[in-house]
């Protein structure tokens, strides 16, 4: 689109320096310029007067061309410009070695002008002439092409539709192709073949045979003999990624020297071709489809660096023969099980292995099971980026002793652990051997009888020490651990030792409330009882949902919209997003007094500047993995429930262990408590602080339970004296917990804790003041009720680590136990969608010896950590 003004300066030149005709443009007009007739009339005219300029002229004078932009669109204008942009520039470009970036259309003008017969320049500027724009190209050693399939500016031209040829760069020693059509428009790379050093093509291919072959119209490398293959002499980095090859052509065996090759982002199915690549040492493969390895060492050179990431790999016995290999990236494939990890204990010079994002990340001791299992590797390699610490080595040497213990008869034990040397004398045949008499016998019994309880007795003292080991090793599992070692201990050693001594520690450990029928044999806690007993009767929430605040954008917009819905905020201020991102969010169990009955509901609770909001979790909204067949997002949908302007508030109390808080309100005219039931000690400090600050809100305490003569614990257990004065420095942990409703008798509206002093480990309950509910009347019994207490010393019997998070409600499982579950659960049918609240969380099942079971539920990893650690560390102090 030209102006007027444009045509009247064009018309000047062109009168001036090449004598046209003063009046061949059309007159400018003031008055009337405006009309349709007349403008239709102009454009003929300016349209006449172009079309006599052209036929006037040969060769278009330079003011012509640029007025038609020739210089963007015809050849000998796009060579011209770039002659002279070069003579400048080209000495410069050259010196410092950058790469150099043409168009598919300055190629293609290029390739095309050099087949002309014309003269090196048209104008009278010797800078334009073509011989500058030859050199520079000759002496170019990085060249970057950078296609495009859209119209280039206001012409029909596509550029990446236009041929050239490549063979014009005579010293090229890198190429960078990006956005290219090549097929069918690359015509010749002749004389790339013997400098060029690296090649980078990528969203350009959908077969790289059309670079590496182009020009060859017959190569077969089975009849073709080797010496005369076309081969890339020099070329020893090619990335082909970002492409749609779907496989690797024979081709890649031009590259004879290549040492690194980059596949990634492809759509190949199939590692092939490559064997011939002597000297090739890194390979990447990431985000393709491959999934078989078999044989994986017969299609590969001495490869030192092997990337295949983000593939559908689940087997890896095809890698257990690639002993050149240094470096493996496995991550985001579909490898589930820990056996396959023994395929890799075969490389011996695997010194970097990356697993992540993989299902057999998610097992229990991931990284002490990997390292077992890779054997001799184990302290030198670094597994996820994480090189194996000393921490790591020590479990995995105790995982070792474990596995050679379970492997090795006892009988063929020595005090010392050694395995006996066998004694040629005892193969002695029967008739050789003597009849004792009796004395001789019962002398011999008695010599066996000692050396058994010598031999047990070594066995105990060496548990013991493989017991401290694990305390000082730390770590989430060390009880699983210890579990394990107990019962892969020579059993005839722990009762010889239980006969010998009176653990006087079990005498006093009680259990008061009553366990529901279930015969709690320790061989029939299957996977499947603990999956079935993991129910409580209180609400929790998936760690996963802990993420969901006013900082996370979607979960913001949600918010936003359900406040809106629920009509909420105060005629004085507008809802913003604004106030809802500087709004505090606690995901918190509300218990609500309903007809003389309680129930917990979900609240996601907001406290914005004027009031607090409650907003109900309705469901839970889950977008599965298809390939991982398992849950790859979860989205809460909120409802909204109540709220409260800060004026309604009353009180504010806090509860023991600070495990919930009461708040008492003003609602329709009368007071009403609410119980919030945080998940740890830390929201709560932070609700309290922040209404503090936003409603100015003084907080007060409840009691502890051993403070104040509230429970007289003494009279429990003599042996559990707690001074009133300094009950807070004697109580090593304090926790609300969860118990199992099959194991413990619970109802809502009585909140469990657990408590570790420096003897004793006490479940304790407290009843929450309902008086409108008879079962918790507190005038009928007391607010806090011991429910167990065990020693700390007292001997386990079993223990039993399970966490249950979102996918595992989503687990397959038997039909019988199913209804069984629901019968125990006994859930309303608005929260059948949410009954996974009611599983959720870290748990643990804990039985001594003195018949006392805990079957807790922790509300994160981290609490029963705290909680084994606290426990753990009592114990070791006799």
């Amino acid at each position: 689109m030209r102006r007027y003004r444009q045509f009247v300066e064009l018309h000047e030149k062109m009168t001036k320096n090449f004598s046209v005709n003063k009046n061949l443009l059309p007159p400018k007009k003031i008055i009337g310029n405006r009309s349709e007739s007349f403008i239709m009339e102009r454009q003929k005219g300016l349209e006449f007067y172009l079309q006599t300029l052209l036929h006037r002229f040969t060769l278009l004078p330079e003011p012509l061309a640029i007025f038609l932009d020739f210089q963007k669109y015809e050849i000998r204008a796009i060579t011209s410009i770039l002659s002279e942009m070069l003579f400048n520039e080209g000495d410069e470009i050259i010196a410092k070695g950058h790469p150099y970036e043409f168009s598919p259309l300055q190629l293609h003008a290029i390739t095309e002008r050099l087949k002309l017969g014309d003269p090196p320049f048209y104008s009278s500027n010797p800078k334009q002439d073509i011989a500058h724009l030859v050199e520079f190209v000759t002496q170019l050693k990085h060249l970057k092409v950078v296609g495009s399939f859209k119209y280039f500016e206001s012409s029909n031209i596509i550029p990446n539709y236009l041929s050239y040829d490549l063979s014009m760069f005579k010293f090229l020693e890198t190429i960078e192709i990006l956005n290219c059509q090549l097929e069918n428009n690359l015509t010749a790379v002749s004389a790339l073949r013997t400098r060029l050093k690296t090649m980078k093509i990528r969203q350009s291919l959908t077969d790289f045979s059309t670079f590496l072959l182009c020009e060859i119209l017959h190569w077969c490398p089975v009849m073709d003999p080797v010496q005369n293959w076309p081969y890339w002499q020099a070329v020893t980095y090619a990335n082909f990624s970002h492409n749609s090859l779907t496989k690797i052509h024979p081709c890649i065996k031009l590259l004879a020297a290549v040492q690194k090759i980059d596949f990634s982002h492809n759509e190949l199915e199939l590692i092939e071709n490559m064997e011939t690549l002597s000297e090739l040492s890194i390979l990447i493969l990431s985000h393709n489809k491959i999934q078989d390895l078999d044989h994986l060492h017969t299609r590969l050179g001495n490869i030192h660096s092997l990337n295949l990431s983000s593939n559908l790999i689940k087997c890896l016995h095809g890698l257990s023969k690639l002993f050149s290999v240094s470096e493996l990236f496995l991550e985001n494939n579909l490898i589930s099980s820990m056996a396959e990890i023994s395929n890799l204990s075969k490389l011996p010079c695997l010194g970097i292995l990356n697993l992540q994002n993989n299902p057999v990340t998610f097992t229990v001791d991931y990284r002490p099971q990997l390292l077992l299992k890779l054997g001799s590797l184990a302290p030198e390699i670094t597994i996820d980026g994480v090189k194996a610490s000393e921490k790591e080595i020590d479990t995995v040497s105790i995982l070792q002793a474990l596995r050679d213990a379970r492997n090795e008869p006892m009988s063929n034990l020595t005090p010392n652990g050694h395995l006996k040397e066998t004694n040629s004398r005892s193969a002695l045949s029967v008739n050789s051997v003597r009849v004792p008499s009796k004395k001789m016998q019962e002398r011999s019994n008695t010599e066996c009888l000692v050396k058994k309880v010598t031999s047990n007795m070594h066995d105990i003292s060496k548990f013991r020490q493989q017991v401290e080991t694990l305390r000082r090793t730390g770590g989430t599992d060390w009880l699983r651990l210890l579990n394990e070692m107990h019962y892969s201990s020579n059993k005839s050693a722990v009762q010889a030792t239980e006969k010998g001594s009176t653990n006087n520690h079990t005498l006093n450990d009680i259990q008061f409330h009553t366990i529901y029928s279930l015969n709690k044999n320790a061989d029939k806690f299957s996977a499947e009882l603990i999956r079935k007993f993991s129910i409580s009767f209180e609400m929790s929430y998936p760690e996963c949902l802990m993420f969901f605040d006013s900082g996370n954008q979607d979960f913001k917009q949600q918010l936003f919209a359900t406040t809106l819905r629920g009509n909420i905020l105060s005629d004085e201020k507008e809802i913003s997003s604004e106030t809802i991102s500087e709004a505090k969010v606690f995901w918190v169990i509300v218990i609500q007094n309903n007809d003389c009955s309680l129930c917990e509901i979900p609240i996601c609770l907001m406290l914005l500047q004027t009031e607090i909001v409650f907003l109900k979790l309705h469901k839970l909204i889950y977008e599965l993995h298809e390939e991982l067949n398992s849950i790859s997002k979860v989205i809460p949908e909120l409802v909204h429930e109540k709220s409260f302007k800060s004026s309604d508030i009353l009180s504010l109390s806090i509860g023991p262990c600070n495990a919930y808080i009461e708040l008492k309100v003003k609602f329709q005219g009368r007071s009403e408590n609410i119980t919030i039931l945080t998940v740890n000690q830390d929201a709560t400090n932070m609700f309290v602080a922040e209404s503090s600050r936003l409603y100015n809100i003084e907080s007060t305490c409840k009691p502890n339970p051993f403070a104040n003569s509230m429970l007289d614990i003494e009279k429990v257990d003599s042996s559990l004296s707690i001074s009133k004065i300094s009950v807070e420095k004697q109580i090593i942990f304090s926790q609300r917990v969860r118990v199992s409703k099959a194991f413990h008798k619970s109802q809502r509206g009585i909140l469990h804790y657990i408590f570790v002093t420096p003897s004793h480990v006490v479940l304790m309950e407290e009843r929450l003041h309902y008086p409108q509910v008879v079962e918790l009347d507190i005038t009928i019994k007391p607010q806090f009720q011991v429910c167990a207490i065990v020693s700390v010393h007292t001997n386990i019997k079993q223990i039993h680590l399970k966490d249950i998070d979102l996918e595992f409600d989503c687990e397959p499982h038997n039909s019988a136990f199913s209804e069984q579950e629901n019968k125990i659960t006994n859930l309303p049918p608005e929260n059948e969608e949410l009954s996974i609240l009611n599983k959720c969380g870290s748990w643990l099942i804990l039985e001594f010896e003195s018949c006392v079971l805990l079957y807790l539920n922790f509300f994160s990893l981290k609490q029963r950590t705290e909680f084994l650690d606290a426990f753990l560390g009592a114990r070791s102090q006799r």
